[in-house]
């Protein structure tokens, strides 16, 4: 890492813990800046520079990415009230697992992720076109499952992309054609043809009247990665048919997606949100119940991907979890599953490439 990637997680670390522990000298704020915008943490940033002798320019910088955080979670803070009255029980997932106002504007969220507990998806659909939200597309883990995906629901959209055997350029040029990310496909077709064939589907991505985001799954993961029954997880109700999950199991769930993103995004460079990821688990770092997490872990044979997780958490964010819990999870784990993880360690908080990365993906992820 470089002086600025230190600082930035250093920076993390104190504003957690409420210090104010970090030196400004000789860091290069060109540098800094770009670090921080590729991590999606202006806000956090802001907060913590914004009374500091910074340079002008820089400080608005950091301003114009909070306040711009900050509108699209008041935004998104309109949509779980709106799944209240649903007939099915809704579960909210990830960060808005625990987003309040006071929280508002320090990390980065495109959409909300809804889980919905139901087997009838081609209803809920209904439900929600009759709601104001439309579908936009799924996300699948990999690319080449896309175009096979997006041939068998429309081959009129992806017939010139199949006969050029997924040349990763072509795929790219289609996608930006349609304005699309690449792991999403808008049909031009049925869109209830979705429902036939979901395995390898992760969610199904709707946008509200208000432009607002939302991603609708019937699944906690893609089957072929993770099969986690949701009605084994403990939740909270927040009003009508709307949960939360309870804290330690929504740390689990998140560690199995912060893994879950290195399969899905291991080899694209534009994906920023590994480190917000981990911060997600200090803002829920607050009386956790570390057995119940242990319990979990073992129930659902993710012993390394929780150890990880929170291996990371403790070693770039200082986060406060027990040495005794990191070892008995670790114990649990292979060696070289452990040696191909510790290599991969900081680097991915920054997106960076490496053998150690290729082979944890190949050996362990497919």
């Amino acid at each position: 890492m470089n002086q600025e990637e230190k600082l930035l997680l250093r920076i993390i670390g104190n504003y957690f813990e409420s210090r104010n522990t970090f030196d400004l000298k000789n860091i290069s704020f060109g540098k800094l800046l770009l670090v921080i915008k590729n991590t999606a943490m202006d806000g956090i940033f802001y907060q913590v520079l914004k009374d500091k002798n910074v340079p002008e320019n820089f400080l608005r910088e950091l301003k114009l990415g909070y306040e711009g955080i900050k509108y699209n979670d008041v935004q998104l803070s309109k949509i779980p009230s709106l799944f209240e009255k649903s007939k099915e029980k809704i579960i909210i997932l990830k960060e808005w697992n625990y987003k309040k106002p006071n929280f508002f504007g320090l990390r980065y969220s495109c959409d909300i992720d809804l889980f919905v507990n139901t087997n009838k998806p081609k209803e809920f659909d209904k439900w929600l076109w009759n709601n104001d939200f439309l579908l936009e597309g799924v996300d699948i883990v990999k690319s080449l499952d896309m175009i096979e995906f997006a041939w068998s629901v429309n081959k009129d959209v992806s017939k010139n992309l199949l006969l050029k055997k997924y040349e990763e350029k072509k795929i790219s040029d289609y996608l930006k054609s349609i304005k699309s990310s690449s792991q999403k496909i808008i049909t031009l077709g049925n869109r209830l043809k979705f429902y036939e064939k979901h395995s390898k589907i992760k969610g199904f991505n709707y946008y509200f009247k208000d432009g607002s985001f939302v991603d609708i799954h019937y699944d906690l993961f893609s089957k072929e990665f993770l099969d986690i029954d949701i009605n084994e997880l403990k939740k909270e109700k927040i009003k009508g048919n709307l949960f939360r999950l309870k804290n330690e199991d929504s740390i689990v769930i998140d560690a199995c997606h912060f893994v879950f993103s290195i399969l899905k995004y291991s080899n694209k460079a534009y994906f920023h949100g590994f480190l917000k990821y981990l911060v997600d688990f200090e803002f829920k770092n607050n009386d956790v119940d570390w057995e119940r997490i242990t319990y979990l872990s073992n129930k659902f044979n993710v012993n390394s991907y929780v150890w990880f997780y929170l291996y990371l958490a403790k070693k770039n964010l200082n986060s406060q979890i027990p040495d005794k819990f990191i070892f008995k999870l670790g114990k649990k784990v292979s060696f070289f599953e452990k040696f191909l993880l510790k290599n991969i360690s900081s680097n991915l908080l920054f997106n960076k490439q490496s053998l150690a990365l290729k082979l944890y993906c190949n050996i362990y992820l497919k």
